[in-house]
C-alpha cells in the first residue's frame, strides 16, 4: 500500500511540472505573440532546447528574428549563432557576422568574442587581426578568460601585430584567471624565455596547473620535468610516470611518447613492471607511422619471440618484425633474417635471410654485417664473392666483432678477396687473440714459429720462438689440445737453442747466456 502511495504521488507531481510548464509556454507565447520581445527570445529559447515545448529549430530561429529586429542582444547574438552553424536556417556566414556585429556594439561578451574569431579567421569577413583584437580586447577590458587568451595568441601568431612582450602579458593575465590553455602557453614561455625573463621555475609552476586542468601537452611537459628533476621540483620517476599514464590515457602521444611509456613499464622504471601495460602502449605506438612506430613493433616482435608477457608465437613475432623491418628498423631487419635462418615463424629461406642481413648491415647492425660476410664467403644463399666477405668482415672487425677479425685475418693471410698482406693479418689475428680466440692465438703461434731466419741458433730466431710459446701458451690454457703439444715441442727447440747459443759464446770467450 505504501509503495502505492509513493508511485501515486510521484506520478501527480510529474503531472504537476508538466501542467505548470505547458501553462508558463502559453503564457510566453501569447505575451510573444503580442510583440514582446523578451517572451520571444524566451519562445525561441524553449524552441531551440526543447524545453517545455518539442524542440523545433526553424520555430526558435523564428521566434530569435522577431526579438532580434526588436534590438535583444540576446536573441541578436543566438541569430549569429545560428547563421554561423546553420542552425534552423542555411548557413550563412556573412549574416552571422551581421548579427554578431549587432549583439557585440551592444555589450554581449560572447557576440564580441565570436566577431573577433571572425575577423581572426576571415569567415563571413575580410581577415582583420587589428580588428579582431579591437573586439577581443572589449571583451577583455570585461575580464572574459576567453577574450584575454585569443588576445595572447594574436600577438603571438600574426606577423602583423607580432609581440612577445605583449602575448606574454595577455597569456598571464588568462592564465591567472584559470585559462588551463593560457597556462600552458606561459609555460612555455617561461621554458623558452620568450617574451619573458627564461625561467624553467616559472614554466614547471604554470604547466603543473594546466596539467591538473587536463592540458594533455602539460602533463607530457611536467613529466619529463620530474623525470629530470629540473625547475623545482624532484627527480622522481614515480610521479613523472604517473604524469605520462595520465596524458596518454586520455589520447596523448606520438609513437615515441606512447613506445617510450611502454619501455618504462616494461623495466619498471619509476613504476611496478608490467607487461600488460607495456604491450598496451607498445601496440598503440605500433599502429602509428615513423620510426618509433618502427621500435614498438620491433618490441612486440621480442615480446611474441621469447613469451614476454604474451603466449610464445613465433609467426606472430614474424608478423611484428616484418612490420618494423619495412619501415627500416635495423634490428628487427637482423631478427627478421635469423628467423629466416633458422625456419623460427616461418618457413626457412636463405635468399630472404641474405636480404634482411644486408638492409640491416647496411644500417650498421654489426652482427648482421658479420653474418653477411659469412654468407659472401660461403655461397649460402647468396653467389659466393669473397672481396664483398671481406669487406663486411673488416666492418664488423673494426667493431669488435672477434670472429670477424678473426676470419679477417684469415682473408689476408691468404689473399682471399683483399692482397694478401701478412702484416695486417698478424695485426687482426692479435686483435682476435687479445679477445680470446684460441684460433687467432695458435695462428700467430704459427706465425712467428715459421718466421725464422736461416740458421736457426741466433738469438733473433730464439725471440720468435719465445713469442710463438707465448701465443701457443695463450691457447693451450683455453684447452686446445693442439696448442698444449706445440708448447711441448717449442719448449724443447727454445731450449735446444738456448743450449747451443750458450755453447758458442763459451766457445768464444764471451759470457754465458743470462737465464
Amino acid at each position: 500500500m505504501k509503495t502505492f502511495f509513493r508511485t501515486f504521488f510521484a506520478f501527480f507531481v510529474i503531472l504537476s511540472f508538466t501542467v505548470l510548464a505547458a501553462d508558463e509556454i502559453a503564457s510566453i507565447r501569447e505575451s510573444a505573440e503580442q510583440g514582446n520581445p523578451e517572451a520571444q527570445y524566451k519562445l525561441g529559447l524553449s524552441y531551440e532546447t526543447g524545453k517545455g515545448i518539442e524542440k523545433n529549430e526553424k520555430e526558435a530561429f523564428n521566434w530569435y528574428t522577431k526579438a532580434a529586429e526588436q534590438n535583444d542582444l540576446d536573441a541578436q547574438y543566438k541569430l549569429g549563432q545560428f547563421y554561423a552553424k546553420g542552425t534552423g536556417v542555411s548557413r550563412n556566414n556573412k549574416k552571422a557576422v551581421e548579427w554578431y556585429r549587432k549583439a557585440a556594439e551592444g555589450g554581449i561578451v560572447e557576440a564580441q568574442i565570436d566577431l573577433g574569431i571572425c575577423y581572426e579567421t576571415g569567415t563571413g569577413t575580410g581577415k582583420d587581426i587589428p580588428e579582431a583584437i579591437k573586439w577581443y580586447r572589449m571583451a577583455a577590458d570585461l575580464k572574459n578568460v576567453k577574450a584575454l587568451y585569443k588576445l595572447g595568441y594574436c600577438y603571438e601568431s600574426y606577423r602583423e601585430v607580432q609581440s612577445d612582450d605583449k602575448a606574454a602579458i595577455w597569456y598571464r593575465r588568462a592564465a591567472e584567471r584559470g585559462s588551463a590553455e593560457a597556462q600552458y602557453k606561459i609555460g612555455l614561455f617561461y621554458e623558452t624565455g620568450k617574451g619573458v625573463e627564461k625561467s624553467v621555475t616559472d614554466a614547471v609552476h604554470w604547466y603543473a596547473k594546466a596539467a591538473v586542468q587536463g592540458v594533455l601537452d602539460a602533463q607530457a611537459k611536467l613529466g619529463r620535468y620530474y623525470e629530470k628533476g629540473e625547475g623545482g621540483v624532484p627527480k622522481n620517476m614515480a610521479t613523472a610516470v604517473q604524469w605520462y599514464t595520465r596524458a596518454a590515457e586520455q589520447g596523448y602521444g606520438d609513437a615515441r611518447f606512447l613506445f617510450e611509456l611502454g619501455g618504462y613499464y616494461e623495466e619498471g622504471k619509476g613504476v611496478k613492471k608490467s607487461m600488460k601495460e607495456a604491450l598496451k602502449w607498445y601496440r598503440k605506438a605500433a599502429v602509428q607511422d615513423g620510426q618509433y612506430a618502427g621500435k614498438a613493433q620491433y618490441a612486440l616482435g621480442r615480446c611474441y619471440e621469447a613469451g614476454k608477457g604474451v603466449i610464445k608465437d613465433l609467426p606472430e613475432a614474424v608478423n611484428w618484425y616484418r612490420k618494423a623491418a619495412e619501415q627500416r628498423n635495423p634490428d628487427a631487419q637482423y631478427r627478421l633474417a635469423i628467423c629466416y635462418k633458422n625456419g623460427n615463424g616461418v618457413e626457412k629461406d636463405m635468399v630472404e635471410a641474405v636480404k634482411w642481413y644486408e638492409e640491416a648491415a647496411n644500417q650498421g647492425i654489426v652482427d648482421a654485417q658479420y653474418r653477411l660476410a659469412v654468407c659472401y664467403e660461403t655461397g649460402d644463399g647468396i653467389q659466393k664473392n669473397m672481396t664483398e666477405a671481406a669487406r663486411w668482415y673488416e666492418k664488423a672487425a673494426n667493431q669488435g666483432i672477434v670472429d670477424a677479425q678473426y676470419r679477417l685475418a684469415v682473408c689476408y693471410e691468404n689473399g682471399s678477396g683483399v692482397p694478401k698482406n701478412m702484416t695486417a693479418a698478424v695485426h687482426w689475428f692479435k686483435k682476435a687473440a687479445d679477445q680470446g680466440n684460441s684460433n687467432a692465438m695458435i695462428r700467430l703461434g704459427a706465425y712467428y714459429e715459421h718466421s725464422l731466419d736461416g740458421d736457426q741458433n741466433t738469438n733473433a730466431n730464439l725471440e720468435k720462438l719465445l713469442t710463438a710459446l707465448m701465443w701457443y701458451g695463450k691457447a693451450a690454457k683455453q684447452n686446445d689440445s693442439n696448442a698444449k703439444r706445440k708448447v711441448t715441442e717449442i719448449s724443447n727447440r727454445i731450449e735446444k737453442i738456448r743450449k747451443e747459443i750458450e755453447r758458442q759464446r763459451v766457445k768464444n770467450g764471451e759470457f754465458p747466456l743470462k737465464e
